[in-house]
């Protein structure tokens, strides 16, 4: 539950006229993607509407995200190689890259890199998850942007306080701002209508102890990987609780092994 202060918070903040949206383009295609029968000829209509949202897919899909072994050069392609399910992640990685990757590449490529580890581990562990986890992992730290934009000069306090100190951001946002990142991030998903399978993980990846159990699993997962990317890249981080991981079955995770892993990954890629 929400303190009072935090109520005022996000009233104020959801109420920014500059405000990350989605589309028009984008919110169509998510309600047509989330119907129990899609209809494909329409979502291709739909998206070839949006010549930018075609470049922007294509550019995700070719990445190392996806590290297909051949280029895609159409979205047709996209549903016959990787199938329906992904147009819909395609289409919101793309919404994401616009917000987060014009104001801030280097956090841009941190969601990036995590969402491909996450991938990785999914795949070598066999785990099941929610399927929208790779987009959870790329929208996980959303909230950063949004707090610039609302509050540019605190969320620069507690970025340098982070820095100095070697306070987990979330921690230093707490004592300048009232609130953090990953709260905000949550209620922006929120506000973009997206499902509880993302909006959870996002609120929940730098708290565990309200975790609720039907998605301790993604939030498990998204701490532990946010947790390797970040090491790596020299941000102030939290090592994520072995309590939480267990709550998951995931306390086998070797955090050394998926250290080398990543390291390797983002040499090969220049990440």
């Amino acid at each position: 539950m929400l303190s009072a202060r935090e109520i005022i918070l996000k009233k104020k903040i959801l109420s920014l006229p500059a405000l990350p949206t989605l589309s028009a383009t984008v919110m169509e295609l998510i309600k047509l993607l989330n119907c129990d029968e899609v209809d494909m000829p329409a979502v291709f209509a739909c998206i070839k509407r949006d010549p930018i949202l075609v470049t922007t897919m294509l550019k995700v899909v070719n990445s190392s995200l996806y590290s297909l072994p051949r280029k895609i050069e159409s979205v047709e392609m996209v549903v016959t190689l990787l199938g329906v399910r992904k147009i819909k992640e395609l289409v919101l990685s793309a919404s994401v890259m616009d917000t987060i990757g014009s104001s801030n590449k280097e956090l841009w490529d941190h969601s990036f890199t995590t969402a491909s580890l996450i991938s990785r581990i999914v795949k070598k562990e066999r785990m099941t998850v929610s399927k929208n986890i790779s987009i959870t992992a790329l929208v996980h730290d959303i909230g950063q942007v949004i707090l610039s934009l609302f509050n540019p000069n605190g969320e620069k306090m507690a970025i340098a306080k982070s820095e100095e100190e070697g306070m987990p951001l979330h921690e230093a946002e707490r004592l300048i701002l009232d609130v953090d990142h990953a709260l905000v991030g949550s209620w922006l998903m929120e506000a973009w209508q997206l499902d509880e399978d993302i909006v959870q993980p996002v609120a929940f990846h730098h708290n565990h102890e309200e975790v609720s159990e039907m998605y301790v699993k993604e939030v498990a997962i998204l701490q532990f990987a946010d947790y390797i990317d970040a090491s790596l890249r020299g941000f102030s981080s939290f090592q994520v609780p072995m309590e939480l991981l267990a709550a998951a079955g995931m306390d086998h995770l070797d955090v050394d092994f998926w250290l080398a892993d990543q390291k390797q990954f983002l040499e090969e890629h220049s990440l």
